[in-house]
């Protein structure tokens, strides 16, 4: 992995390969950044300098390492990538597009809380509702006041769960 946690300014990164970029500074100022391998693991939503868009595919990762909250200026694209919260609390209220026929695996032992609809093609909330919280105690999801989500039976069994192919545990 490399760690990068002075500033970095400049053009667009390329991240490749599949070891992990750490970057650190909440203040980084490059252009924009793009996954195309591996993983990333931020410190705050400022490391990711000027991106305001992220395509996470399959076998990529988003990390999150601490408390912070990511805006809705940064659309995530998800086919079959990850979103990890590594440690603290991680509130997402970007936009989460996922790709039509695939998936988001959300996992790490911190918390994360995703505020926003989020679903197929960005037209639809393939999930039908707002509100999802991911979290250290095991559970996957919290529905509590979530109603709608679910008719019947055990959502880590999938039955009735709609979408249950898009969640996964990390």
């Amino acid at each position: 992995s490399l760690t990068l946690s002075g500033a970095v300014t400049g053009s667009a990164i390329e991240k490749t390969g599949t070891g992990r970029l750490d970057l650190l500074n909440p203040s980084n100022t490059f252009s924009s950044l793009a996954l195309n391998g591996g993983s990333v693991r931020i410190a705050s939503q400022g490391s990711l300098g000027g991106t305001t868009s992220l395509a996470i595919d399959k076998g990529e990762v988003l990390e999150f390492d601490g408390n912070m909250t990511i805006s809705p200026s940064l659309a995530l694209t998800l086919e079959d990538g990850a979103l990890r919260s590594i440690s603290g609390t991680t509130t997402i209220n970007a936009p989460i597009q996922v790709r039509t026929g695939q998936g988001v695996t959300f996992g790490g032992a911190g918390d994360m809380v995703v505020n926003t609809a989020f679903g197929n093609a960005g037209t639809v909330n393939a999930l039908k509702h707002y509100g999802y919280h991911a979290n250290s105690d095991s559970a996957l999801l919290d529905l509590n006041n979530n109603g709608g989500v679910l008719s019947t039976g055990d959502p880590r069994n999938g039955t009735s769960f709609y979408a249950w192919t898009l969640l996964t545990d990390g």
